[in-house]
């Protein structure tokens, strides 16, 4: 959703470029099974992490062990699954990568897709009021060797550690890697940061509005490949 609402750079134009994109896509997979890959490594984190977070998140906001919801929901315009839906909480979970793609300094979301992400949410499921909370927890392990031994293989090479043997360089790869994604000598309260997100009927309209131009301009190229 939050491709489809950026703005077009000429106001002449329905849709912006990254909509058309994000539809183009749609009419590969549906036409002829083509689709993107996905997978990323804070994708990775965050699927792996998801029960975590959702459980830090409780302790910390006082959400009173919630446990993950997965329903999927969907109506004439919108689908979605969100992470934590009760009777009186929606919320949505984001565990941030590494220590610096944690919103530390923000004010208000920092990607404005989560924002119409959890409008679609409220949207389906009748809430009022939702919350983004971004959670800053340890790596996996393994996610954590992976990008020491990478970190390693570039570190060789590199003139400025030629006086230093493999094992000095992966030491120091080691402890620079774990400042990034070992947060345990933070209080686990500076690590989880919570957006308030209210509904909005406006944008609701007009998310509605922009879904209509793109099934338009869906059903305008399918047949063009």
């Amino acid at each position: 959703m939050g491709d489809l609402m950026t703005n077009p750079r000429s106001k002449s134009e329905l849709l912006s470029e990254t909509a058309k994109k994000s539809v183009q896509k749609s009419v590969l997979f549906d036409k002829y099974g083509i689709t993107d890959d996905i997978s990323s490594k804070p994708i990775d984190k965050g699927i792996q992490l998801e029960p975590e977070g959702i459980e830090t998140a409780s302790r910390v906001l006082g959400w009173f062990d919630v446990e993950p919801t997965k329903k999927r929901m969907i109506n004439e315009f919108f689908t979605g699954e969100p992470d934590v839906l009760t009777q009186t909480l929606l919320a949505d979970i984001k565990c941030s990568y590494s220590g610096l793609t944690f919103p530390w300094f923000a004010d208000e979301i920092p990607t404005a897709g989560y924002f119409f992400q959890l409008q679609v949410y409220m949207e389906l499921s009748g809430h009022r009021t939702s919350e983004l909370v971004y959670c800053l927890l340890d790596t996996p392990e393994q996610m954590v060797l992976d990008e020491i031994n990478r970190k390693v293989w570039k570190m060789l090479p590199d003139s400025r550690f030629a006086n230093h043997d493999q094992s000095e360089i992966e030491l120091i790869a080691d402890e620079e890697i774990r400042r990034m994604h070992n947060f345990g000598h933070i209080a686990i309260e500076k690590r989880v940061k919570k957006f308030v997100v209210d509904y909005d009927a406006d944008v609701i309209q007009a998310m509605q509005q922009r879904v209509t131009l793109c099934r338009e301009y869906y059903d305008a190229i399918y047949n063009t490949i």
